[in-house]
């Protein structure tokens, strides 16, 4: 927790179409990274425990809080 702020609440993946809403706060500096992304296709690195990266568009990767909880919209390991 930072100054009453958890981390959970600062937490975003860069170019996400909810880091626009009016009611996310960053921190300084985090603004343009949140709303306009790192990469032209708003899509991130992402990595993964079996130790390859794949670039994934950001809007794969929403998880939106419910609750007390961030559910994924889709189960991440699937047999």
């Amino acid at each position: 927790m930072t100054n009453g702020v958890t981390i959970a609440d600062t937490a975003y993946i860069p170019g996400l179409s909810i880091n626009g809403r009016d009611e996310r706060e960053f921190w300084q500096g985090q603004t343009d990274d949140a709303i306009g992304g790192r990469h032209r296709s708003k899509s991130v690195n992402v990595g993964y425990l079996d130790g390859h990266v794949e670039r994934q568009d950001a809007e794969e990767l929403l998880v939106e809080k419910e609750g007390n909880g961030y559910p994924n919209r889709r189960p991440l390991w699937e047999p």
